[in-house]
């Protein structure tokens, strides 16, 4: 789980495009590099959703950030998704950015993130850990000319290449932490974002998988309600594993979280051809989840 969101990136990953490329929209018909399945492809598609412009009318070709960098700046593509250094090498060589991670901001994030089960013996080293990044968003704000020099050092970067770099990236201190996560009773903006890169990368696993899912399992905290389960059996999926019970979850949030009451095992019984059904699996973990904090 994620504990602390240390940066995000606001600018430094971008789309550029040949001179004659104004906008995401003139990419229809034109040829992109981008990494398919990482978080530059999903900041294409965000700024295709933009523009109403759809995938299909893009010619896209995979590699990585930054050979789709070079492949631009050496004229073999019409567009590229890539990072710094390429962005400032691409807008020196005729290029320009025509869509970054500037118009989705606290999207593209990286975080500390720990194992739930190590969270309570270790807090008090990750809260030293925490507060010493805190210190050093703090030295950055105050003090960059002190600052340059010591990342670029570790970036094997001269402090006005640091400066540069970091033009594009928001670095959070704990008060924007606060922010971004939220309350216990209201979530913060970081929850949205990152269900936008968990919806993303649903998408991209079901767009590999195609509409056969013969031999995949199914995990869910709890049994697949009526609709889903008629889902994922029309999907041909072998095997699904749930936590906790409808039932359990409604009589633990006093009916606030409902459903049918229809069984999985009944649907799977009634099916004709019936998946391998476990359910109790870290059922009291499972539901956890669904008690009052």
């Amino acid at each position: 789980m994620a504990i602390a969101l240390v940066d995000s990136s606001n600018g430094a990953d971008a789309v550029v495009a040949k001179g004659n490329i104004a906008c995401m929209a003139d990419l229809k018909g034109k040829t992109v590099a981008l990494t398919l399945g990482e978080v530059n492809h999903m900041l294409f598609l965000f700024g295709l959703e933009k523009t109403g412009v759809s995938p299909a009318d893009v010619k896209i070709t995979s590699m990585s950030a930054d050979d789709a960098g070079a492949a631009f700046v050496a004229g073999k593509v019409d567009a590229a998704v890539t990072w710094e250094p390429w962005i400032t090498k691409a807008t020196k060589n005729g290029g320009h950015v025509i869509f970054s991670s500037a118009s989705v901001p606290d999207t593209i994030t990286n975080s500390v993130a720990v194992h739930r089960s190590k969270l309570a013996s270790g807090s008090d080293a990750y809260g030293k850990f925490i507060a010493a990044i805190d210190q050093g968003v703090r030295t950055l704000r105050s003090e960059p000319e002190k600052a340059y020099p010591i990342i670029g050092k570790y970036l094997n970067a001269s402090p006005e290449d640091v400066k540069g770099m970091l033009g594009g990236d928001k670095i959070y201190d704990l008060a924007d932490n606060k922010q971004l996560f939220g309350t216990a009773e209201k979530a913060g903006p970081a929850f949205a974002s990152m269900k936008s890169v968990v919806d993303f990368t649903v998408r991209r696993a079901c767009a590999a998988a195609g509409p056969d899912l013969t031999g995949y399992t199914l995990y869910t905290t709890v049994e697949p309600c009526p609709m889903c389960f008629t889902a994922a059996w029309l999907a041909r999926v072998s095997r699904v594993v749930f936590g906790c019970t409808m039932q359990e979850v409604t009589a633990a949030t006093g009916g606030a979280q409902r459903e049918l009451a229809v069984p999985a095992r009944w649907m799977n019984e009634s099916s004709g051809a019936p998946v391998d059904l476990v359910g109790g699996v870290l059922a009291d973990r499972c539901l956890a989840l669904f008690s009052p904090a």
